[in-house]
């Protein structure tokens, strides 16, 4: 069993403090042992960016790495720490995280994810996680299923199914 344990308050979006969140994840790694966790880093959702270019990006990705390796050291890098909203970065970007963390990395794989599973394994991602991506796909399907027999098509028209 796991959780996402994110480091940003979901009453105001901000980014909670680093110290408290480490400390945060040290005690629920001790009552909860068994619990695997994913210390999630919700830099990169605070604003654009790609974690490369701007100074804000570098910014970003250096707070991303500093926030990861806190919790890392704090006890979750045991099991993986989650930076979201990475999908969008380079190789490089990716490297960076991993090699600056030091512990498991998760990454999130959406569509339009311009690293493959073997560009995101060579980079040294642990975890690779689909979030809600595949089940709306398969809603976006099943709704085009539906339409085409609402509108008197052949559902399966082009599909083989077996």
């Amino acid at each position: 069993m796991g959780c996402n344990l994110e480091d940003s308050d979901p009453c105001t979006g901000h980014l909670v403090d680093v110290r408290e969140q480490a400390d945060f994840l040290a005690a629920f790694q001790q009552a909860a042992p068994d619990v695997v966790i994913n210390a999630r880093v919700d830099t990169f959702p605070q604003g654009a960016g790609s974690g490369e270019g701007t100074e804000a990006d570098v910014s970003r990705l250096a707070e991303a790495v500093a926030r990861g390796r806190a919790y890392a050291d704090a006890g979750a890098g045991a099991d993986c720490v989650y930076p979201i909203s990475v999908s969008g970065l380079s190789d490089q970007a990716v490297r960076s995280l991993v090699a600056g963390i030091g512990a498991p990395v998760n990454v999130a794989y959406g569509p339009g994810n311009p690293l493959s599973f073997e560009e995101l394994a060579a980079a040294g991602v642990a975890r690779v996680t689909f979030g809600p991506s595949l089940f709306i796909a398969v809603q976006q399907h099943l709704a085009g299923l539906v339409e085409a027999i609402r509108e008197g098509r052949d559902p399966y028209a082009g599909t083989a199914l077996g």
